[in-house]
């Protein structure tokens, strides 16, 4: 059978593929690839690389589609990261509200691809947690590796201007406590007191506070968010961040 790329997916006849990088060599496998939707409670997928010039970011996963609030809206960076296209924020504009209304949950697992160019107070993806405060999920104020949910916790190292990090965020009841990972490595867990402030309630944004506020937004790029309605165990965990490093060649 003959390959056809149609809008920028690939098929075997009727039956699509992904694309796989191997190195600098492109793969084409008609096996089944894992995707983010083969696992449950996936309600946030944001993937630059299914954006366009002429349309949004577009939510592939259970949850609803939120409007940029600012103005102008993030922009698409053609062929920027392994070959793909990612989101480009500008300081100031086009803070991106990109979730809302899934309710509360102290139960959930946050991924996100992205790097940071603005020098101070940058929230590359932001939340909100029971009872309107927020947590701070990798970037903030010129560090990296930076978690916040009421209280600070995580690494904290100055961040290296237009460095990729690949960021997960998980929690679980009935301990409650958040712990960071980058790059999949565990760089801190916070011990939050009272614990009931570190749940979330599902509302994600790219660039400032998840709150009707612009503060602290950031110049940054965005390749892909998930999120899902549950700690993920370790395996499932693996399979989104191979997943990930595959499509984006990030290790």
């Amino acid at each position: 059978m003959a390959l056809i790329n149609t809008a920028n997916k690939l098929y075997v006849g009727a039956t699509p593929v992904d694309k796989v990088y191997a190195g600098s060599n492109l793969v084409w496998s008609s096996a089944s690839p894992f995707l983010p939707s083969d696992l449950p409670g996936l309600v946030v997928w944001f993937d630059a690389s299914q954006a366009s010039t002429s349309s949004p970011w577009e939510n592939l996963g259970s949850g609803p589609d939120m409007p940029v609030q600012g103005t102008p809206a993030p922009v698409i960076q053609p062929s920027t990261l392994n070959g793909l296209p990612v989101m480009h924020y500008k300081m100031g504009e086009g803070r991106h509200r990109i979730t809302s209304g899934t309710g509360a949950n102290f139960d959930y697992t946050l991924f996100h691809l992205t790097r940071l160019w603005g020098t101070n107070s940058g929230r590359v993806v932001t939340a909100v947690y029971p009872g309107g405060g927020n947590m701070v999920c990798g970037f903030w104020n010129g560090f990296k590796d930076v978690g916040y949910a009421d209280g600070f916790y995580g690494d904290q190292k100055p961040y290296v201007v237009g460095e990729w990090k690949l960021y997960t965020v998980d929690c679980d009841t009935p301990t409650i406590q958040p712990r960071l990972m980058s790059d999949g490595v565990q760089v801190g867990i916070l011990f939050p007191t009272p614990p009931s402030t570190a749940g979330f309630n599902g509302t994600l944004a790219i660039s400032g506070y998840a709150d009707p506020s612009d503060e602290e937004t950031c110049d940054a790029d965005v390749a892909v968010v998930i999120q899902y309605n549950r700690k993920l165990p370790d395996a499932e965990r693996e399979q989104v961040l191979g997943y990930i490093r595959a499509k984006w060649g990030t290790p």
